[in-house]
């Protein structure tokens, strides 16, 4: 109900406080879930000899290792920066129609 009250309001600081109503509820309840789940996954690589769960996840896909995904996005990133500030602006511009 939250989403769709959000989607047709016009006041951006209402469409703000809303969605950070419902979502730091979410926040409270999940973030020990989420914890835990951090912790496990570490111990889980560290049982079989990774430095990370995300090496161990990785080791046999085409990637192989966290560092060559990170040099993957940094790379993609450089790549696309100037593309996804000029989309950002024309966002920036139909928000301000749509907010007017």
């Amino acid at each position: 109900m939250v989403g769709s009250i959000g989607k047709y309001l016009k006041n951006e600081e209402a469409r703000k406080k809303i969605y950070m109503a419902s979502h730091s509820k979410l926040v409270v309840k999940n973030s020990p879930l989420l914890e835990e789940l951090i912790e496990k996954r570490h111990l889980v690589a560290k049982l079989f000899n990774f430095s990370s769960y995300a090496d161990y996840k990785l080791k046999d896909l085409m990637a192989k290792n966290a560092s060559t995904v990170q040099e993957f996005e940094e790379d993609l990133a450089r790549k696309t920066i100037q593309s996804a500030h000029k989309d950002y602006l024309e966002l920036q511009d139909v928000k301000r129609e749509y907010t007017k």
